[in-house]
């Protein structure tokens, strides 16, 4: 029946129905032990559950298909982007394959390649099964998860993960394995935030939930359980899109949290297999130096800065405050999509005419950094505007004038300046006021 294709049933129950509370409460459940026994071994099946190992493009292939063939009359042929229209990608093409189409030549290659009609095609038969079932899932994938998170808003899902996420952060420590339960629960709860907060609607009542953004940046410290931190960092990157959004998470700190992380970074660190997840048969360092991106990413968008077509807002008190604790030429980096270059300079020792950065300054900004944690307004929130005015002892006998150290350009006069005409306005402005 079409109408049931979508249902999982256990023994002789739908389970939809029977965890639906409200129209079945207290339902009779009946021969209890075959009940329990046919739960654990669906259960048991979804954990060994492997992977697929084909990619939407081989499994196209093995059925001998273009995902335009089978693609529903509406779908789009260009993705808007700006004035350029550019062609869609293999994951959003997906969303729109017909699965009828896909399921008759499915059944068309299956009766092809049978082995009673087709003894040579045994190899081609057992694959096209993996390959449609690989496309299911992808279908599934796109077409349940944005429907599953305005559900799971609707059902008042939200309060319930904000509860046990703050029970779970009451015992959960920086020095928590991931191998405990309570490390285990915030990882999931902090990666379903970070797909929910990819929704308005979400994001609008995650935000009006105390405690709750708290959790999520404090989260960032659980440097043992690298699957929490990365998405704790994701879900900070997706709430900054509005000014309203980004100034809930200064407010609650999250600057003071995430320019640590950037420090972590080492260039020297090999890079992971990309088969491999995060923080599962990878070094400590691969996981701070995945961390240290996503924390600079996060700065950019929680700021402003990105380079982003998404809209998001420039936040001129974050700019101000990330200038004054990064120095304007590195905090004019976080502009870049890829954030490497300034991760490698934060985490190095470079003197040009433009960039003084050492351990001395690295130093100062922890220790500052730290400071400001403990910092809270009358009303238990942060604030930035010590930040603004923020000063590194290290640089403060340097005589900086348009962006410019000017006692190490005349060390150095072949540098390539990035912005000589502010230089020399601002030079110009200097000696005026000399005179």
């Amino acid at each position: 029946y079409p109408e049931l294709k979508n249902e999982m049933w256990c023994h002789r129950y739908d389970l939809r129905n029977l965890c639906d509370e409200i129209k079945f409460p207290n339902w009779p459940i009946v021969e209890h032990v075959e009940f329990l026994q046919s739960l654990l071994a669906m259960w048991r099946e979804e954990l060994t559950r492997k992977p697929m190992d084909l990619s939407e493009e081989e499994a196209c292939k093995i059925l001998e298909i273009s995902i335009e063939e089978v693609s529903r009359d509406d779908t789009p042929r260009k993705a808007n982007s700006g004035c350029n229209d550019e062609p869609l990608s293999i994951s959003k093409q997906i969303e729109y394959i017909d699965e009828e189409k896909l399921k008759r030549q499915y059944r068309k290659l299956a009766m092809k390649f049978h082995p009673d009609k087709n003894p040579e095609g045994r190899e081609k038969f057992m694959a096209v099964p993996r390959a449609y079932e690989c496309l299911q899932v992808a279908i599934q994938g796109c077409e349940s998860s944005s429907l599953n998170g305005e559900e799971l808003v609707r059902a008042g899902g939200i309060p319930l993960l904000s509860t046990l996420l703050s029970r779970c952060m009451c015992v959960v420590q920086p020095t928590t394995l991931a191998s405990e339960p309570s490390a285990t629960i915030v990882a999931n709860i902090l990666q379903s935030f970070s797909v929910l907060s990819t929704f308005e609607s979400a994001r609008v009542e995650m935000l009006e939930l105390a405690g709750l953004i708290d959790d999520i940046i404090h989260s960032t410290e659980l440097e043992l359980v690298p699957t929490a931190v990365a998405t704790a960092l994701q879900a900070i990157s997706h709430i900054s899109v509005s000014f309203e959004f980004q100034n809930t998470l200064l407010k609650a700190g999250a600057m003071w949290y995430l320019i640590p992380l950037l420090l972590n970074y080492d260039s020297t660190a090999e890079e992971p297999d990309k088969k491999d997840a995060l923080g599962v048969g990878i070094s400590v360092q691969i996981a701070k130096n995945s961390h240290a991106v996503l924390a600079a990413r996060a700065l950019s968008r929680l700021s402003g800065l990105c380079n982003s077509e998404d809209g998001i807002p420039y936040n001129a008190s974050a700019v101000d405050a990330l200038k004054a604790l990064l120095t304007p030429k590195l905090a004019s980096k976080l502009k870049d999509e890829q954030p490497l270059d300034l991760l490698s300079t934060l985490n190095s020792n470079l003197e040009t005419p433009e960039i003084i950065w050492n351990s001395s300054t690295r130093a100062e900004l922890l220790k500052f950094v730290d400071e400001q944690r403990s910092i809270l307004c009358h009303d238990g929130l942060f604030d930035l505007k010590n930040s603004c005015s923020f000063i590194y002892e290290t640089l403060s006998k340097e005589l900086y004038i348009g962006n410019v150290y000017l006692r190490v350009y005349n060390d150095q006069p072949d540098f390539e300046i990035s912005e000589p005409e502010e230089l020399c306005i601002a030079l110009v402005d200097f000696i005026s006021c000399l005179v």
